[in-house]
Order: structure tokens, then sequence, then C-alpha cells
């Protein structure tokens, strides 16, 4: 038996890991498998399980940049409408995307 070195299995793609990742719990939990091989897929699985959380955190990283830029863009636009001294109260009767939509067009 080789504990010693951990094995090395291919990265597939975020989605192909959350089906391989199914596969191997539904075979653990029948318990037939012989012990080398539940260590097997035990081992398979905490990788497969660690490259997903790290494919999550990626993405939520960049979920979290697309909306700070988003907010920032806004800010800006708040602060040119206020720069030409436009009433909040006429943004709000329209709403911000309604509004910029209106001054884009005239």
């Amino acid at each position: 038996m080789h504990y010693n070195r951990v094995r090395e299995f291919p990265l597939p793609k975020f989605e192909e890991c959350l089906q391989r990742l199914e596969k191997i719990v539904q075979e653990l939990e029948k318990g037939d498998a012989p012990l080398e091989k539940s260590l097997t897929l035990f081992e398979e699985g905490m990788q497969l399980s660690a490259t997903c959380r790290k494919e999550l955190e990626q993405a939520e990283g960049k979920v979290e940049i697309l909306q700070t830029a988003e907010r920032q863009a806004s800010w800006r636009l708040l602060s040119s409408l206020r720069q030409e001294k436009v009433p909040l109260a006429q943004i709000g009767e329209l709403g911000l995307n309604q509004f910029v939509r209106f001054k884009c067009l005239r």
C-alpha cells in the first residue's frame, strides 16, 4: 500500500467534477467496495471537492469585481448628474436606467 504519496487525478471542468463527485459519493455510500478502492475513491473525491471549491471561489471573485465595477459606474453617473445639477426627484420619477437612456438620446 502506498499512502505516503498523494495521487494526482486529471482536473476536469467544474460540471464534470460535480458529476464525478456525485458518482463517487454514490459508490462509497453503497459500502460494497474493497477498502483500497474506497480509499482511492475518497482521495479522488477530496481532490475534486477542492477543485470545485477553488473554481467557485474564483467565480465569486469575478462576480464581486463585476458588481464593484457596476457600482462605481453608477456612482460616476450620479456624480456627473449632480454636476449637471439634475434634480434627484427628476431621476427618481423615471428611474435611473430610463433617465440615462433619456439623457443619451437627447
